[in-house]
């Protein structure tokens, strides 16, 4: 999934926090925060989403998608696979912090 944002999508960041349960956008940020600086030795395989459960509508515009996963995952940078701990890579990593950063958080 490419995470570009060309039209210039600003995402409505507290209703999507309430949403996912959070009580508001600064709760949210800072816990993607601590997830994104986790290690794998620090996670528990039944407390991550399991890979082959997440579904990806091609039809969707690309902040519908990245949406759509944060809506779908525990933690959208590890993931669980066969009982195994998978991270994504290190350029899906950058491009999901960029993209958060321009459409949800204004930077």
């Amino acid at each position: 999934m490419k995470m570009t944002n060309e039209n210039h999508i600003r995402i409505d960041g507290e209703t999507l926090a309430a949403e996912l349960g959070y009580d508001n956008l600064l709760e949210m940020r800072m816990e993607l925060s601590r997830m994104s600086n986790m290690r794998p030795g620090e996670l528990k395989p039944e407390d991550l989403t399991e890979l082959t459960e997440i579904e990806v509508d091609e039809t969707l515009t690309e902040e519908q998608q990245v949406l759509s996963l944060l809506r779908q995952t525990r933690n959208p940078y590890y993931y669980r696979y066969e009982g195994m701990i998978v991270t994504i890579s290190d350029n899906g990593r950058k491009q999901l912090e960029h993209f958060l950063s321009e459409c949800l958080f204004g930077e």
